[in-house]
């Protein structure tokens, strides 16, 4: 944390359904000397894409999805719908 200047994070860990370690390090709020607790709420942003894009490549390679099929064919409940392309000026 002080080499990258990372005010704050929290660490949590599971083992099938169970917490197993969950920790604050740091302060949330550095103005208000506020520590992180295991339940600080954060914004998580973009993470979620890399997430997401590390799951699905683990379920490709496990064999679970083809790359080339159409994303809708494993939805349920939602639709991917292609946008009309504009032309180009």
């Amino acid at each position: 944390m002080n080499e990258r200047a990372t005010p704050g994070l929290g660490v949590g860990a599971v083992s099938g359904s169970g917490k197993v370690y969950a920790k604050g390090f740091g302060l949330v709020d550095a103005g208000r000397g506020r520590p992180v607790a295991p339940r600080t709420v954060y914004r998580i942003g973009s993470v979620t894409k890399t997430i997401t894009a590390i799951g699905l490549m683990q379920l490709w390679e496990q064999g679970a999805f083809d790359l080339d099929n159409p994303a809708n064919r494993y939805l349920e409940g939602f639709e991917v719908k292609q946008l009309a392309s504009a032309p180009l000026r």
